[in-house]
């Protein structure tokens, strides 16, 4: 492990966090004494963010200040400031701003107010954060040392992943009243493995989620990041479902985030009429609130599907969508889930080259987020890349086994075993994909063409006969646009109308 370097506590600046006073050392802190709160890592980010307020600290500073110049991932750094954005949150008094390419400043009380910047990528508005998620400290069952030891460490990993969806203000139990979801886990060893047990209760006290996990423990040494991941996508997922019914069931008195959750609902099954109702609740969301960067690029992820699932043809569709791009990116160019639905509504009107950069920056802000990994995993498919697009889907998998969408996650691993030339694949991912989601026109296309490529005309016909049952005969030159909307290349693309039309015109002559 390495070693840390010591805190020059004399050298921190006096500054108020909440309702204490860092000053000028951390040690005279009184009252609750939050510094035991923080792992050694997080502090030493901490002093050395707070020996410079105001100013950048590169990331290659606090490599060299806290990691002592070792070769750390970007995850490392952004656990601890996570955590430390948890803090934060929780007792107020500074915020750490994210600097594009640079690094971070942390920004006390005053200098925030006095900023007053809307579009900071750090502003917190109420509409931004309102599920508060309490968790309880993780208890051993046994009085076993490694037991006792993972429940403290799966516990502190797990708190730390949890705070990097910016939907959630994640708060220790006794923090604050409980007003929200509550999490409680239990640890019991089972011979050479650790099993988590743990339940997810909405406000009422209703169990949401009980769900066990189980993990080979070497050791406190042994890295957790895969695991607490996995973990803390299954919570956030059944967290994120239960909001997002509640949200449904309102009629009136929405607020921005709830409508931007609306909007997110219409992909359980994507279809023009869907789309439309993505498109009029994210609109909502940006009249309830302008500045709200979630309902920008909700609403550039709606009009990009609309652009795509209409063949590409309406080009006022792909212009106001490249303009909601450009706001949510100026609002929220750090949030994951505003560069993740950025990328692939440049993906989908035909700009897969700039969307791959923040495609990847969203899974690097948070690789616990499936929505991360699903349209990453679109921006490759978009760029060709199918076998690096596999493991994104089945990332997207493994973190989310339950999600609406997972029909979509599946079409996508038929496209890529498709590119690969592995039609036994393809077909086995296109049979899951429809089997979840019947009604998914695409799928029905794309069947028809795999059909038909196979030779299996009858098969093929009986898939477009199912398209036009669902869209019209005279929908063929919609699909022909479809088609060649997802293959730029015309030599690939007129092979697959060819096939198609095949298909079809079986369908018509039966």
């Amino acid at each position: 492990m390495t070693e840390l370097h010591p805190i020059n506590l004399a050298a921190l600046p006096r500054f108020r966090l909440g309702s204490l006073m860092l000053a000028p050392a951390l040690h005279e802190i009184s009252g609750p004494d939050w510094i035991e709160e923080l792992e050694p890592r997080v502090m030493q980010v901490m002093v050395a963010l707070a020996e410079k307020p105001g100013e950048a600290v590169t990331r290659d500073e606090l490599i060299a200040r806290c990691w002592n110049g070792l070769a750390v991932s970007e995850d490392a750094i952004q656990r601890c400031i996570a955590r430390l954005r948890r803090l934060a949150r929780d007792r107020g008094g500074f915020e750490i701003a994210t600097l594009t390419k640079v690094g971070y400043r942390l920004r006390l009380d005053t200098a925030a107010a006095a900023e007053g910047d809307l579009h900071s990528p750090d502003r917190t508005e109420p509409s931004a954060m309102p599920v508060i998620v309490e968790v309880v400290p993780f208890v051993s069952l046994t009085a076993d040392e490694p037991a006792t030891s993972f429940a403290s460490i799966l516990f502190d990993e797990f708190v730390i992943a949890l705070t990097l969806y910016r939907d959630f203000a994640v708060r220790l139990a006794g923090a604050a009243p409980g007003a929200g979801f509550r999490i409680t886990g239990s640890i019991r060893p089972a011979g050479e493995r650790m099993q988590a047990s743990l339940r997810l209760l909405d406000p009422s006290g209703g169990v949401v989620l009980a769900q066990r996990f189980d993990l080979e423990w070497t050791g406190a040494e042994q890295p957790l990041d895969d695991f607490v991941v996995a973990v803390a996508g299954a919570i956030t997922g059944d967290i994120v479902r239960a909001e997002t019914e509640r949200a449904l069931r309102k009629t009136s008195d929405l607020t921005a985030w709830e409508a931007v959750v609306r909007s997110v609902s219409a992909y359980s099954s994507i279809n023009l009429a869907n789309l439309d109702f993505a498109t009029t609740e994210a609109r909502r969301a940006l009249e309830i609130d302008p500045g709200y960067p979630e309902a920008h690029a909700a609403l550039a992820n709606a009009l990009a599907g609309k652009y795509e699932v209409g063949g590409g043809l309406d080009k006022a569709l792909a212009e106001e969508c490249a303009r909601e791009i450009d706001a949510a990116l100026t609002l929220g160019r750090d949030r994951p889930d505003v560069l993740a639905r950025v990328a692939t509504a440049l993906s989908m009107i035909g700009r897969p080259e700039e969307a791959l950069p923040f495609g990847r920056r969203a899974v690097e802000l948070n690789p616990g987020s499936a929505i991360g990994h699903l349209y990453l995993g679109r921006v490759l498919l978009r760029l060709r890349r199918p076998q690096d697009a596999l493991f994104h889907i089945a990332r997207f998998d493994h973190l989310s086994p339950r999600a609406p969408i997972r029909y979509f996650n599946a079409f996508q691993r038929s496209l890529a075993h498709f590119m690969l030339g592995d039609v036994a694949s393809a077909e086995g991912s296109l049979v899951e994909s429809l089997t979840l989601n019947p009604d998914y026109t695409i799928g029905w296309m794309s069947k028809a063409v795999l059909m038909s490529v196979s030779g299996r005309l009858e098969e093929a016909g009986a898939a477009a006969a199912r398209l036009i049952a669902m869209e019209g005969s005279d929908a063929l030159p919609l699909h022909r646009a479809r088609i060649r909307h997802a293959y730029p290349d015309a030599s690939s693309a007129d092979a697959l109308v060819a096939a198609f039309e095949r298909a079809w015109y079986a369908a018509l002559a039966n």
